[in-house]
């Protein structure tokens, strides 16, 4: 059996989280996928509600726990609210082993018990083309045609099904250790 390694989820403010906040982010858009910064950081940021997710779980979280992070924005179309999904985050070393699909269950699970949901398709993101698939396992379905955002091929999902995310075991989160380099 492998050694695991316990998660647990934030939600948070960009004014209490910023820093772990922004590195993820700089890592995973800057360095990685060389979004310029001055297309990375908005004012949206400080009137989203955010979402850190950290190894070593406690009642506080460090700065070097970070491991992914993303946000929701509340937008109003037309008289109804929507939750906007975005800034979809996870450190390089923790990828393809559950951590996003664990990260964006909590964000789902949130959308769902919040006061003005009504259904899933307020659930909306924008998705880069190349993890289109990763968004469909979790029931959300491409609509429209495909744009850039900062250089980079994105399509409008909509979230269909919430049936995924129910067979997903979000509160017991152990994932394989990652002290090993990444693949």
């Amino acid at each position: 059996m492998k050694p695991t390694t316990q998660l647990q989820c934030y939600t948070v403010t960009w004014g209490e989280a910023a820093t772990a906040l922004r590195n993820i982010r700089r890592r995973v858009f800057i360095e990685e996928q060389k979004v310029p910064p001055e297309l990375e950081w908005e004012p949206a940021d400080q009137t989203a509600t955010h979402f850190l997710l950290c190894a070593k779980p406690g009642t506080q979280y460090t700065h070097d726990q970070a491991i992914g992070c993303a946000r929701i924005l509340r937008e109003t179309h037309g008289d109804e609210i929507r939750f906007h999904i975005g800034r979809v985050a996870v450190l390089l070393e923790w990828r393809g082993n559950g951590t996003g699909t664990g990260l964006m269950c909590e964000l789902l699970h949130w959308c769902q018990s919040q006061t003005d949901y009504t259904h899933c398709e307020q659930v909306f993101l924008h998705a880069q083309c190349d993890v289109i698939p990763f968004y469909a396992t979790l029931g959300f379905s491409a609509v429209g045609d495909i744009f850039l955002d900062a250089g980079i091929e994105h399509r409008a999902m909509i979230w269909r099904d919430p049936t995924p995310i129910n067979r997903v075991a979000t509160t017991a989160k152990s994932l394989p250790d990652h002290n090993s380099p990444a693949k």
